[in-house]
């Protein structure tokens, strides 16, 4: 199948696009997860290029999962939601990248559309909370 990429037209194999878009990762505290072609890495000590979230804001267990038509993200400063659909039309994500676009939630919200935005549901810490954190490290080519 011919798919538009940033870099032009890919020829991707059927088969990478059907995987399983209702599966979902349960963390459930630090560690190393593996999902998909990634790996989630959660720390309680800092670590670059790394997402910190509070743990006590967070409603236990966290969900990794493939973005579905329908979810939507609180932003700061916007003063309601917007749809993961547009922010990835505005990010102008091609369809493979859409297709493959991971989303970090609670048990309440989303809270971060990975590589891309945080929610305002995930809050910077205060400076004496207990902070998760979380590094991504693609397995994949991009």
């Amino acid at each position: 199948e011919l798919l538009r990429s940033q870099a032009g037209f890919e020829l991707v194999k059927k088969a990478k696009l059907d995987f399983d878009r209702s599966a979902q990762l349960e963390i459930t505290g630090p560690g190393m997860y593996h999902f998909a072609d990634i790996k989630l890495h959660i720390s309680t000590e800092a670590s670059e290029d790394a997402e910190t979230f509070t743990v006590s804001d967070l409603e236990l267990p966290l969900l990794l999962r493939y973005w579905q038509t329908g979810d939507k993200i609180q932003l700061q400063g916007l003063g309601g939601s917007k749809k993961l659909s547009d922010l990835l039309s505005e990010r102008k994500a091609d369809q493979l990248s859409r297709a493959r676009q991971l989303v970090l939630c609670d048990q309440r919200n989303l809270l971060w559309v990975i590589g891309l935005r945080r929610s305002s549901f995930a809050a910077q810490p205060k400076q004496d909370a207990q902070v998760w954190w979380i590094r991504i490290e693609y397995d994949r080519f991009t």
